[in-house]
């Protein structure tokens, strides 16, 4: 044992003597420095430090020509940079920043070589390899520099020897030759050339070690760490010094009969992009559109050949999160992504991918989709008095940025100078500036569709706004922007005021007027499409004509027929939707027309006769209306009807109302602001709305009103349901007298306080408002207990929607049951059906299926009142148009959509409110419940403020006794009255209740003598059931 460590020590001092001594102070240099006499001989300083062309690239070194060659070389400099500006001048190019560093670089190294004083090698040459790279970076300015100087006075590349790492005669490598694969970061392995390399091996490929880069033995070098900074802290790892060796990293050995060697290192795989692309816009366009636009990733930073992008889509606060990647193709740099939800948050990055995989991926951007009931188009505006430059493609530069915003402030003021309830604008987007005979602008407007209109009619309507301001003189001031032209990039709206005249046999002759504000949509012709009446066909193009003209005749049509005729307008874009068909009828041959004149006589003979014989019985029945209407004035009006009154109520004097404007109106009934005269002491008077009939009612009329009054007083007083104060029934027309909600319709409310999305731009808007959730949970909460009191008191609602829920002081939520003064025919909200007039996108599974109205469908509408409150006042199933369509829509499971902010609890109740069976659905006291456990969760200050609040509220508690027309003491701006209980046996059996609104539909209450008397606390012993539809007003309460 002991022999062989004997062995291996006496192995271990057989070591290169070489390597020992440059292991000790006593190392034996390689060769001897460099006498001063030599240095003094062969290198002179650098004259030109102040005002040189190469001051800035060469240091405090010495150089190798004289002062004599200096000057002259100078001089040649002093030509170069005249050159320089005679080619921007002459030939309008600006040389590029990187060719100029790089001919500075390798030109000033190759006339002024720097002297190496500390190797033998006094002056140090120019590498091939930068010498080429020379004439590729400056490959036309060269050319042309030439043409200009003396061509013998340009490097010559052929005569150059490559650089290969420490070898001598070294020479100088420039890192401006350095590509980027050569500078990636790497410690197991390197790339390219092995610059970026940052391992610790520091052994050669042949077993020697490596000396220390901050030594001078047994190797002289020059490597100061000023010119060389990968080489700090580098000891004697391998490394490759400013890219000088071309196949990896080396170092100079310990062997002093070795000067230096490459080093065992592996190269790495090819590279993946090292940079990730710069996202430059995002933008929603749509509810289901997204913009997306990037700057791909530089060239060099590739690393091989680009093969395309991928696009990262995220939905953000998903329960799980989906991602969906797109792919393009390297020379596509923007994307429009479809298909996504509407008023969802996305969030998108982009990274580039080569044959070697995916590089990074960018910053991740978040952007939101607009409302589904929105619009997105693009215009082309032409601008006055402005010049293309080349910084207008650059959406980062400060020319392109400062004319956009100029642009974007003329273009918001033009659309807000008008206000318009049917759309407002949401969001306005500079694309692109286009170069040409002027400098154009391409912008996108998006539009909120509000009400009804057609997306052509709200575009038609933005592009006037803009084309009145452009031809307008008094928008041509000075310091404003001002416009040529626009381009609608959309298809265009239908012609109007299609007619037809010079009707034949065969033929019709068909005319229209140009559309509003055509000129902008460049419309290319007019396309005449008809089809015969009462057929299933679709529409035959009959003709089409240029845009110039506005009038054809259509020929070849069969006589003595009818025929739908209609016009398109058609441009680049596709064509219009069609006008509104006109009926058109060929006329018949002659031996026909005599036969049709007597039968058309005839006919007419007969029409005369029955005209007068209705003309005279109408005349007698208006009689008998006006006589039996005077009859009513002068008697008890419910005993003239015959109508029983279930209830008392407050008989008002007509003269302590005082009637002022107009609040609302209906086909039959008008609404009134009033004041009530209390007849307290301080002689106060009460904010009320009074309704009442228009002049001439019919009796129908008069009843249901009167009806009206009696189920009111049925339904009782309640802090959440518009309460009844009292009526006018003795010497005059009927008038009902409610309390008034003075602060309008929850629906105007939500829309009115609905914040502006996040990807808006517009100018001035205020994004401040909004609604707390604790005031929505207040709303919930209020409406939940008006419909509780309508459950106890067994009175089904049918059309409780926001629109129809009015809000009283402190915005307390109020039930509006009494819709006399509502226009039924809104559209989209009402639908005529074979069940009448009926809020479709409101009603419950059942009601949609066969009209069927009970408390569990109105527990369904609550749930779409949730919805409502939820999502600011949107319209429930916007994108579905009829409610057939709903029908099918629910039938397959579907419901409607939540927004991601809305609470776990909130999103819980309204599918328990959606539930397909009725009677699985929650009863409005149990929502009452847990709105109030939410509600305490949520913040129970607030909470215990809103029960405190209720009873303050002026509501009338069990224990109180009021006598009819008594005002109660909690509020004076609230009269009460006392309830009689309805007598079963008084009314004869069952007795049914009749009251009929302005739709034309009645509403049956039916007491059941049945029922037991505590079934129904704070209500009659019966059961009342309103069998149809009678809806609420957003003008009173």
């Amino acid at each position: 044992m002991k022999r062989l460590v004997i062995f291996l020590c006496l192995y271990a001092l057989q070591v290169s003597d070489a390597d020992f001594n440059a292991s000790r102070d006593s190392c034996v240099p390689a060769s001897s420095p460099v006498s001063s006499k030599q240095i003094n001989k062969a290198c002179h300083p650098y004259i030109s430090k102040e005002q040189g062309y190469c001051r800035n690239n060469i240091g405090d070194w010495l150089v190798k020509p004289s002062s004599d060659e200096q000057k002259i070389y100078e001089a040649e400099l002093r030509r170069v940079r005249i050159s320089i500006l005679m080619i921007k001048k002459i030939y309008n190019i600006n040389i590029t920043k990187a060719c100029l560093l790089t001919f500075n670089d390798v030109y000033c190294r190759w006339r002024f070589p720097k002297c190496d004083t500390i190797t033998a090698n006094l002056t140090e040459a120019i590498c091939k390899e930068s010498c080429e790279y020379v004439f590729k970076m400056c490959a036309g300015e060269l050319k042309l520099m030439k043409e200009l100087m003396d061509k013998d006075k340009f490097m010559n590349c052929m005569v150059m020897k490559p650089s290969n790492g420490g070898e001598r005669p070294e020479c100088y490598h420039s890192r401006f030759s350095n590509t980027e694969t050569d500078k990636l970061r790497a410690a197991e392995c390197y790339y390219g050339n092995g610059l970026g390399y940052r391992g610790n091996v520091s052994v050669t490929t042949s077993g020697h070690v490596c000396q220390s880069w901050a030594s001078q033995c047994p190797h002289r070098h020059d490597h100061p760490l000023s010119e060389y900074p990968e080489l700090v802290n580098a000891s004697n790892w391998c490394r490759n010094p400013g890219g000088q060796g071309p196949h990896g990293p080396w170092c100079y050995t310990t062997n002093s009969s070795i000067r230096w060697k490459y080093c065992d290192v592996e190269k790495c795989p090819p590279p993946v992009p090292s940079l990730s692309p710069t996202i430059l816009q995002v933008s929603s366009r749509g509810p289901k559109r997204v913009f997306l636009a990037w700057r791909s990733v530089p060239l060099p930073f590739v690393h091989g050949q680009l093969r395309g992008f991928r696009i990262s889509v995220i939905k953000l606060n998903a329960r799980h999160e989906k991602q969906i990647v797109n792919t393009t193709s390297p020379s596509v740099t923007s994307i429009e992504l479809n298909d996504l939800e509407p008023l969802t948050n996305y969030s998108l990055s982009v990274l580039a991918f080569n044959e070697n995989g995916d590089g990074p991926s960018s910053r991740a951007v978040s952007v939101e989709t607009m409302p589904e009931n929105s619009i997105s188009v693009k215009f082309i505006l032409t601008l006055n008095q402005q010049k293309f430059s080349d910084h207008l493609l650059d959406k980062q530069s400060m020319m392109y940025q400062k004319l956009a915003s100029r642009v974007m402030k003329t273009i918001s003021t033009i659309l807000k100078e008008t206000k318009t309830t049917e759309y407002r604008i949401y969001h306005i987007e500079i694309s692109r500036f286009i170069n040409g005979s002027v400098l154009s602008v391409e912008f996108y407007v998006t539009a909120e569709v509000l009400g009804f209109l057609p997306k052509w009619s709200i575009v038609q309507d933005i592009t006037g706004r803009i084309v009145k301001r452009y031809s307008s003189r008094r928008n041509k001031s000075a310091g404003r922007m001002n416009f040529r032209s626009l381009l609608v990039k959309d298809t265009p709206p239908p012609p109007p005021n299609v007619s037809g005249d010079e009707v034949t046999m065969t033929s019709v002759r068909v005319y229209w007027s140009p559309p509003l504000y055509h000129e902008p949509y460049r419309i290319t012709n007019y396309t005449v499409q008809y089809k015969k009446a009462k057929t299933e066909m679709s529409y035959y193009d009959a003709v089409s004509v240029n845009a110039n003209k506005t009038k054809v005749n259509v020929d070849h049509l069969d006589l003595d027929t009818k025929y739908l005729m209609r016009v398109v307008s058609v441009n680049a874009y596709g064509p219009s939707t069609a006008s509104q068909p006109i009926i058109v009828k060929t006329k018949a041959s002659k031996s026909a027309s005599n036969t049709v004149l007597i039968i058309v006589l005839s006919v007419a003979a007969a029409v005369i006769g029955v005209t007068l014989i209705i003309i005279g019985v109408a005349w007698r029945r208006w009689s008998n209306k006006r006589e039996y209407l005077t009859q009513l004035n002068s008697t008890n009006l419910f005993e003239a009807l015959g109508i029983e009154i279930t209830k008392a109520w407050w008989e008002i004097p007509r003269d302590d109302l005082s009637i002022e404007e107009e609040i609302g109106s209906g086909s039959f009934g008008v609404v009134m602001r009033a004041y009530l005269n209390t007849g307290n002491e301080k002689n106060e008077k009460t904010l009320c709305a009074v309704k009442m009939l228009k002049d001439n009612p019919t009796e129908r009329e008069l009843r249901d009103l009167c009806n009206e009054i009696n189920l009111m007083t049925v339904v009782g007083d309640h802090p959440n349901i518009i309460s009844l104060i009292g009526a006018c029934t003795a010497d005059g027309p009927p008038w009902l007298v409610v309390k008034c909600a003075v602060n309008g319709c929850l629906l105007d409310y939500l829309r009115e306080n609905r914040k502006t999305p996040i990807y808006s731009n517009l100018e001035k808007l205020d994004n401040t408002k909004t609604i707390a959730p604790e005031l929505k949970l207040s709303f919930a909460y209020d409406i939940a207990k008006g419909m509780s009191h309508f459950e106890k008191n067994r009175v089904v609602h049918r059309d409780l929607a926001a629109r129809n829920i009015l809000l009283g002081r402190d915005m307390i939520a109020m039930v509006s049951d009494f819709g006399l003064s509502r226009d039924v025919y809104q559209m989209g909200v009402y639908e005529n059906t074979d069940g009448g007039i009926l809020p479709m996108r409101w009603m419950s599974l059942e009601s949609l299926e066969n009209f069927t109205y009970t408390t569990e469908s109105d527990v369904w509408s609550y749930g779409v009142v949730l919805w409502e409150i939820e999502n600011e006042g949107q319209l429930p199933y916007a994108g579905i148009s009829n409610g057939q369509q709903i029908l099918e829509y629910l039938k397959r499971g579907n419901r409607l959509k939540n927004q991601e902010n809305t609470s776990r609890d909130i999103q819980v109740m309204m599918q328990e409110c959606w539930h397909p069976e009725p009677k699985q659905r929650p009863t409005f006291t149990s929502l009452v419940e847990k709105i109030s456990e939410v509600y305490q969760i949520q913040g129970r200050q607030g909470w215990e403020e809103r029960e405190r609040r209720d009873f303050d509220d002026g509501y009338l508690s069990e224990n109180q006794d009021l006598n009819p027309g008594q005002i109660a003491p909690q509020d004076s701006n609230t009269r009460y009255h006392d309830y009689e209980e309805i007598d079963g046996d008084a009314c004869g059996g069952d007795t049914e209740v009749r009251s009929h609104d302005n739709e034309g539909y009645n509403d049956h209450i039916f007491v059941e003598n049945n029922v037991p008397p505590n079934s129904a606390p704070n209500s009659s012993k019966g059961i009342v059931t309103i069998t149809t539809s009678n809806t609420l007003s957003p003008y009173f309460a």
